[in-house]
C-alpha cells in the first residue's frame, strides 16, 4: 500500500514538477523512513534507487522546493565533520501546482538538424571511389 507521501510525489510527477528519476528517489527515501532509519547518506539513497548520487542531489532540491522534505544537517561527535542529514518527509496541505515550465521552441523559429540527423540522412547509394594523393593533385591541377 502507498502512503500519502508516496501518492503526493507520484501527483507531482502527473504535474510534471518532478522528473522520473526524482520520484525514484524520493520513494527511495521513503522506504528508508518506514526502515527507521531516517539518515540515509546520499550515497545509500543512490544505491536504493538506483540512480546517480548527482539525481539523488538534484531530486532533494526539487523535493525541498515543493515543500516536500525538509532536511537537517547532522555532525559527527568525534571530528566535527557532517555526516547524512536527517529528512523529514511532509505532505503539503495546499493542492499540486505546475511549478517547473517545460521548454518548447517558439513555432515561428525553424528547427535545426542535430549532426546526428545530418549523418543518418546520407544517400544509402554506393560510396565515391577512394583516390589516391596522386589523383586528388592531378584533379586539382586540371
Amino acid at each position: 500500500m502507498q502512503s500519502l507521501f508516496e501518492v503526493r510525489v507520484r501527483t507531482e510527477f502527473l504535474a510534471a514538477n518532478l522528473t522520473r528519476g526524482e520520484v525514484d528517489v524520493l520513494v527511495a527515501l521513503e522506504s528508508f523512513r518506514r526502515s527507521g532509519c531516517a539518515t540515509p547518506t546520499q550515497w545509500q539513497l543512490a544505491n536504493r534507487s538506483a540512480r546517480s548520487p548527482r539525481t539523488v542531489q538534484r531530486a532533494l532540491a526539487a523535493a525541498r522546493l515543493l515543500g516536500l522534505v525538509v532536511s537537517e544537517p547532522r555532525f559527527d561527535g568525534r571530528n566535527g565533520r557532517q555526516s547524512a542529514n536527517f529528512y523529514r518527509l511532509f505532505v503539503p496541505s495546499r493542492g499540486v501546482v505546475q511549478v517547473r515550465h517545460t521548454w518548447r521552441p517558439p513555432k515561428d523559429v525553424l528547427a535545426v538538424p542535430s549532426v546526428c540527423t545530418v549523418f543518418r540522412a546520407r544517400p544509402r547509394g554506393p560510396l565515391p571511389p577512394v583516390r589516391t594523393p596522386a589523383e586528388q593533385i592531378r584533379l586539382l591541377l586540371a
